[in-house]
Parts: C-alpha cells; structure tokens; sequence
C-alpha cells in the first residue's frame, strides 16, 4: 500500500488541488523511484492547467510518463528544461471534473543523502466555463528521505510495452497547408510517453521524424503510409495506411513480380532440355 507524506496547507476548499504521491518515505542513493502528480478539481469542470514541479538537486530525472493523463492535448508536456523543475501546461476539450485525475509521473533517481521536497511553482487551472476564468489552486507537497540505510531498490520503472494502437487519416483544407493532403494522427503510451513519430511513404521510402499533422511529401497519395510511434523506452507501435490506388498499384507491382518469376522458371526448363539433348 503506497505511503504517502503529504505537507498539507491550512485552507479552505479551492477549485483544483494539485498532489504528488510518492511509494516510500525512504529511499538509498542511486536507487530509482516514481513521483505521481494528481489533480482534485474540487467538483468544477477544468479545461487547461499549468506550472511547474520543483525538486532539489539531490534528485536527478530518469524518465517521465505521461500516459493516461486526464490532460487530453500537451501544450508544453512535462519536460525537465532546467536544473530542478519541470514545466508542463495542457488543455482536455470539453472539461474535466473528478477527485482524482492522472497528471503524470516522474522517475527521480536519487544521487546523495539528505532530505528531498517535492513541490509546485506558478500553479493554475481554468474553469470550463467558455471564458477560461482563472481559479485558485491549493498544493500539497511530499518530501522523502535518501539514506543509505533504506532499500536499494523500491519497485520496477522499466517499461516494456508499446505505444496504444492508433489510427491513421488523410485531411485537407483550402484554408490550410495551402490546400495539401496532411497526415493526422496521435498515440497514447502508458509507460513514458511517445517520443517521437516516425513516417514513411511507400515501402521503400526512408522514414522521417515528424508530427502531426504532417504534409505528405507524395500528394497523390496513391502510395502506403506506415507510422512509427516510438516511447522513450524505444518500444514501437506501427500504424498503415493505403487507398484503394494504393492496394491496386502494390497488387501490379506483385503479380508483375509473380509473372516475372514464373518466366524465369520456364526459361529455366527450356534451358534444362535445351541442355539434356
């Protein structure tokens, strides 16, 4: 059962409280742990939020996950960007109300003993309410203890599964792109995260890094997508794409390759009785 020691603050209900929830109150140096980030909206629908997750320099950061998060859409995704905090803001179209919402985790690794305090910084939430009010926030802090005398180790933080399966879709607008085919698409990781994107046009085409959405370098879009989402453990989730052009030109190309080889093993025989005479 997780422990969590929580510095709580002397107020009255607000409209969101942000939490980090930590396993143990212990941990040994070099020993790698996973910080949680909860938000309670207090009962109010809340569309965006943003601020920043500090920790002191006795911690260092392995990894972040963000898969699961109530935050729909990353504007700024939780990113270590300095010495000792972690910014992060994003928006969940259509509000989000409930007790208990998943923000995401961090993996600290501890590097030296003493006393580390997790904490908030330039903390904010907006009221689903077609004008973006802002509301108050309430905090609650953690903090732990690093010393040798604690386990080495506290729990597993590898993560060995892939990406979600997504889906792939063509769009275009003569008002965008100026007016050419764009790729869309968007996975969800449960580990750390996706990475980064990686798509390719056609089966022999090298593949890009790229976002969504992203203008497809062969416009008449007769030829097969495939993109790679890659988390930040390096596991992969593939996702296609083809148009019926697509499937009937690769069809060509295959019983072009199957006519191909069954002239080949004819001229072969011939040559064998050519030869046998």
């Amino acid at each position: 059962m997780l422990c969590v020691l929580f510095l709580l603050l002397g107020v009255p209900a607000y409209a969101a409280q942000f939490s980090i929830e930590i396993p143990k109150d212990a941990v040994a140096p070099e020993s790698e742990f996973v910080a949680d980030v909860w938000l309670n909206t207090q009962g109010e629908s809340l569309n965006a939020l943003e601020g920043r997750l500090l920790f002191p320099d006795a911690l260092e950061v392995a990894g972040i996950r963000d898969g699961g998060s109530v935050v729909t859409v990353w504007l700024d995704a939780p990113m270590s960007r300095g010495p000792g905090s972690i910014s992060f803001s994003g928006i969940t179209p259509g509000g989000y109300n409930a007790e208990r919402g998943f923000l995401f985790s961090v993996v600290f690794r501890a590097k030296e003993e003493g006393v580390a305090a997790l904490s908030f910084e330039h903390m904010q939430v907006f009221l689903n309410d077609g004008n973006a009010t802002p509301a108050p926030v309430s905090e609650i802090s953690a903090k732990l203890v690093i010393s040798e005398e604690a386990p080495s180790s506290l729990s597993d933080v590898s993560d060995t599964t892939p990406p979600e399966p997504f889906s792939l879709a063509l769009a275009e607008s003569p008002v965008a792109f100026d007016g050419k085919k764009v790729l869309i698409f968007a996975a969800q990781d449960k580990g750390f995260g996706v990475a980064r994107y990686e798509v390719c046009e056609g089966f022999f085409a090298s593949c890009v890094v790229a976002d969504s959405p992203y203008v497809l370098q062969q416009q008449s879009t007769d030829s097969f997508i495939t993109v790679h989402a890659v988390d930040h453990s390096g596991n992969v989730r593939t996702a296609y794409l083809f148009t019926v052009r697509a499937l009937m030109r690769y069809a060509s190309y295959g019983i072009l390759a199957i006519l191909l080889c069954i002239g080949a093993l004819l001229l072969l025989a011939r040559f064998k009785r050519s030869y046998r005479k």
